[in-house]
């Protein structure tokens, strides 16, 4: 019986062939290598002896000259496979062979992307060109503590940038004060730090008598706490070196005077005109029973009206008061346009130098009454004087100068900041 149907096998198998040679061929190469090797795997895994490899023979033969084979002709071999189930299959112990599956996208092997059938190249894969994420990350630490670190060192590179002419602007990570850090000196001669520079340090002086401060041209020395019945006076002596005139109008020094702990405790001012060249004179400046009594080192600094801090006014009022002197100062938009002064004197000791200081106020009385838009007065009593003066600015004269008569005789639209800052400062209570 296996005789018959290996007979049945090659006659079929014949038949199939030649009736592939009246069919249409198909004409792509890889459809020809699939049924090729698809018949010819199915025929050997049948298990049907192959004496001489006649099928195989018959099956290159035909592929050679028909170059394809129809579909018809692989359903017709599946079908002689079906028949063939039974017949033992001897190469069992070889292996199944795999059949190739010539669809697959061939392996890429280089940059290049996978090729269709047409031989069309789709595009070309990039390189990863992407950077490290841990170097990224140093980077941005690095940069995040440089913005943190610049403000701290900084300052110790001012000496560098000074020569190059670069302002460090340290002072603006020392709460925009000018006046930090703080520098402590007892030196008999020391220089100051002149507001005219651009020095950002202050320095502290030991209030003491053998203090001496170059400050400029001045040379301020001879430092000296003194009373007088209830009154508290700083002395000192202050010398001019330079070459022309010195003006305090023009240049406002103050001393500001500090505690044990440098706690600011108030300031004076230097309330004079001028001082000719060469000259020195004594100074005797009024301060605080406070100031007296716990200042123990002090800082020496010009001012401007720039550095005073503003004033609220009432009733456009600045009353200012000292001892035995009051004096009222009327504002327009806190511009001056008036002042009522009186100053109530009494004397110690009347003796000549008394008589002195009487006549000459009345001689000043008398030329304040000379300008328009000025009323003075003057009258004794029995321990001494009265002088009165009232101002309207609106009334007098542009040009007249009333400074020249008395420093706290402003011009007219002076601020009331500049006003209440140097009153302050040599003594008044403003209010």
């Amino acid at each position: 019986m296996n005789n018959d149907m290996k007979s049945n096998v090659f006659s079929d198998e014949n038949d199939i062939f030649n009736s592939g040679n009246s069919q249409s061929t198909v004409n792509s190469p890889n459809n020809n290598i699939s049924s090729n090797q698809t018949m010819s795997n199915q025929v050997i895994n049948s298990g049907v002896p192959n004496p001489g490899n006649n099928a195989d023979n018959r099956s290159n033969n035909i592929s050679q000259n028909n170059g394809g084979i129809q579909a018809t002709m692989s359903n017709q071999v599946n079908q002689v496979n079906q028949n063939t189930g039974n017949v033992p299959n001897n190469n069992q112990t070889q292996g199944t062979k795999e059949t190739p599956n010539t669809n697959q996208i061939p392996i890429n092997n280089g940059p290049e992307m996978p090729k269709l059938n047409g031989d069309e190249t789709i595009g070309m894969m990039k390189k990863d060109t992407q950077k490290s994420p841990v170097a990224i990350l140093i980077l941005f630490v690095a940069l995040i503590l440089s913005v943190f670190l610049i403000p701290q060192i900084t300052p110790y590179f001012s000496d560098v940038l000074k020569i190059f002419h670069i302002d460090d602007n340290s002072s603006i990570y020392d709460n925009n004060r000018k006046d930090n850090p703080i520098e402590n000196n007892t030196n008999k001669d020391q220089n100051d730090n002149n507001l005219n520079n651009d020095e950002t340090k202050i320095t502290y002086y030991d209030l003491k008598e053998d203090t001496e401060i170059t400050f400029g041209d001045l040379k301020i020395s001879n430092f000296l706490k003194t009373t007088e019945g209830n009154n508290f006076y700083l002395s000192y002596k202050i010398l001019n070196n330079g070459a022309t005139s010195y003006s305090f109008r023009n240049h406002k020094i103050y001393f500001d005077f500090y505690n044990d702990s440098k706690t600011y405790l108030g300031r004076i001012l230097i309330d004079m005109d001028t001082l000719a060249s060469k000259e020195e004179t004594t100074l005797k400046s009024p301060i605080s029973e406070t100031e007296y009594n716990q200042a123990i080192s002090f800082e020496v600094l010009e001012r401007t009206s720039a550095d005073y801090q503003s004033v609220t006014l009432k009733n456009n009022k600045l009353t200012c008061i000292n001892s035995n002197h009051t004096i009222v100062y009327t504002f327009n938009s806190n511009n001056l346009v008036g002042l009522d002064d009186t100053f109530d004197y009494t004397f110690i000791t009347n003796d000549d130098a008394y008589a002195k200081y009487s006549l000459d106020t009345q001689n000043t009385v008398n030329e304040l009454n000379k300008a328009v838009g000025v009323s003075a007065g003057f009258v004794n009593k029995e321990n001494g004087f009265i002088k009165t003066v009232r101002i309207d600015y609106s009334a007098t004269e542009e040009d007249f100068t009333f400074t020249k008569y008395d420093r706290l005789y402003y011009p007219k639209n002076e601020k009331a900041s500049t006003i209440n800052y140097e009153l302050e400062s040599i003594g008044y209570k403003c209010d």
